[in-house]
């Protein structure tokens, strides 16, 4: 099996929410997600990625593993904190983590914050302390945070030691291959999972939606002539790209239905060797790689 396979994590956003570029996608139906549960047993694929405020995900989770009977390796994360008293953040957390088991009807092996800004405040040493007890308590394996504000991770690794980081990493973004960033969180032996590989989907299907800024153009069209050249689609590119690095633990993948999966799968499992320089299309513009950025 691809090794890049084994690293495979199944993001669940869209099981629970109308979720990728611009909101615009509708969530996975319930056979298409039955038919991903199982495709990925066949595939050995252990690892799902998830998070309490991804709708209903966690629970039709719990329900699908329970009859399917596969074992997963979950990741799931604590919504926002930054409007909870500082007495209130154990008792907060601790309801959370319960809640999410609950629903999982599993075991969590990695539970990671999911502001990265909330580790920044007064709260942030007891958030640590807490999230510490229950690796203390192995009701986890590793705790972490999910970065969006790339300058935010070493403020944050200086003050707390973390087993998990989670970054985007795509074609546009290409933050987290800062040679500091990577050797210090190496050196403080912090795994690297990586998301949004296709950009909330917005790398792959850009022709096909009017959602492109003027100003963001000539990056797609870079793109596009990257493609034309070698004779590829986008989404082989985007993997592709990937498949060059490995300083990650995990890559989530997000799918809206069982057809986009095995065809994710299938340019994972291609040998073909990429010699394609990418580096004219990273941006440090927040505007287009950030989708928090991004227009309702």
């Amino acid at each position: 099996m691809n090794s890049k396979i084994k690293k495979i994590s199944i993001g669940t956003a869209q099981f629970g929410l109308n979720y990728g570029s611009l909101r615009k996608r509708k969530k996975i139906t319930k056979i298409d997600f039955k038919k991903i549960i199982s495709y990925c047993k066949k595939k050995k694929i252990t690892k799902l990625d998830t998070a309490i405020n991804y709708g209903d995900s966690q629970k039709k989770i719990g329900k699908i593993l329970k009859r399917s009977k596969n074992k997963f390796t979950i990741t799931s994360k604590i919504p926002t904190l930054k409007n909870v008293k500082i007495k209130n953040v154990n008792k907060i957390i601790l309801n959370f983590i319960k809640s999410s088991r609950n629903d999982l009807q599993n075991e969590i092996d990695t539970i990671l914050i999911h502001d990265e800004n909330d580790l920044l405040l007064k709260k942030g040493k007891v958030i640590f302390e807490t999230l510490s007890k229950l690796k203390r308590r192995k009701i986890v394996k590793n705790i972490g945070f999910s970065i969006y504000s790339f300058e935010n991770i070493l403020k944050i690794i200086k003050k707390y030691q973390f087993d998990t980081i989670q970054v985007p990493f795509n074609l546009f973004d290409q933050r987290i291959l800062n040679p500091k960033i990577l050797k210090i969180l190496k050196r403080k032996k912090i795994k690297i999972q990586i998301r949004s590989i296709f950009l909330q989907g917005l790398l792959v299907e850009y022709n096909k939606k009017n959602l492109i800024k003027k100003s963001f153009r000539i990056k797609f069209k870079n793109l596009d002539e990257i493609l034309n050249t070698n004779k590829i689609n986008a989404l082989e590119a985007c993997i592709m790209f990937i498949k060059n690095y490995n300083f990650y633990s995990n890559i989530i993948i997000g799918v809206d239905n069982f057809d986009q999966l095995k065809e994710i799968l299938m340019y994972f499992n291609k040998n073909k060797n990429c010699n394609i320089n990418f580096n004219n299309l990273k941006s440090n513009d927040l505007q287009l790689i950030n989708p928090l950025y991004w227009k309702k």
